[in-house]
């Protein structure tokens, strides 16, 4: 799934990543209306999220993170000043057939900062 285009993400709030696109949706699992991932089938699943903010201003710290329902299972976090910020996390978590799992990011200086790419995949490995 993806995110292209800039979507505003304010400070200290966790912000589910809107999708705009499902370019593999095997199963239907990627539900582009609530911007989530459900899991069609009780299973070992992997989940990888890369996130590209504009530049942020001087001390920003952006955060992105893999949540599982409402429970955070991975965070990566990178903080540079007046450059363009790109994280990374992955995943793998067991799931029963209807959870789901959505793509947060957010970050730590009072001013909106675009997010402009994220990229979101999963799948079910065992």
């Amino acid at each position: 799934m993806n995110r292209i285009g800039n979507q505003v993400i304010n400070s200290g709030v966790w912000t589910t990543i809107d999708i705009d696109v499902a370019n593999v949706n095997i199963n239907d699992c990627f539900d582009l209306v609530n911007d989530r991932y459900v899991c069609g089938k009780k299973g070992i699943y992997l989940f990888n999220l890369v996130v590209n903010f504009a530049t942020l201003i001087a001390g920003a710290q952006a955060l992105s993170c893999i949540y599982v329902g409402a429970v955070p299972y991975t965070v990566a976090y990178n903080k540079l000043d007046n450059y363009q910020v790109s994280l990374s996390s992955s995943c793998i978590v067991s799931l029963e057939k209807g959870d789901y799992v959505t793509a947060q990011v957010q970050h730590s200086v009072g001013v909106a900062h675009n997010l402009v790419e994220a990229y979101f995949n999963g799948c079910r490995v065992v």
